[in-house]
């Protein structure tokens, strides 16, 4: 059986885009379904601040992976400690990514649920 690495090893040489197969989307549906659950004191147990999107906007835009900007948190992300993960909620309080601050004060995506 190919190892996910494999698979993409196998398609960066082929250059073709990735499908996953039934197996992994069904692991897929699986994780997104128990992180529904994600809440704020889950976030503290996990050792993540939180933050929170200011709009519906603020949502879409951080779905699609456009540049992060202090206008759509609660929060200026200039205030935010460096060498932290920072997990994203939207205004129904529902989990949808986590940010990181390295330590050189860049914020950037770790991953986003849509």
């Amino acid at each position: 059986m190919n190892t996910l690495k494999e698979k993409k090893e196998t398609l960066s040489q082929k250059k073709e885009k990735y499908i996953p197969d039934s197996k992994e989307l069904a692991l897929q549906e699986e994780i997104r379904n128990k992180l529904q659950n994600f809440s704020k004191d889950t976030a503290v147990l996990c050792g993540f601040s939180s933050i929170y999107l200011i709009s519906e906007e603020a949502e879409k835009s951080f779905k699609n992976g456009q540049h992060l900007r202090s206008k759509n948190f609660n929060i200026s992300l200039h205030e935010l400690s460096c060498d932290s993960f920072y997990a994203v909620f939207n205004k129904e309080n529902s989990f949808i990514g986590l940010i990181e601050k390295n330590t050189e004060g860049k914020v950037s995506y770790k991953f986003v649920l849509n």
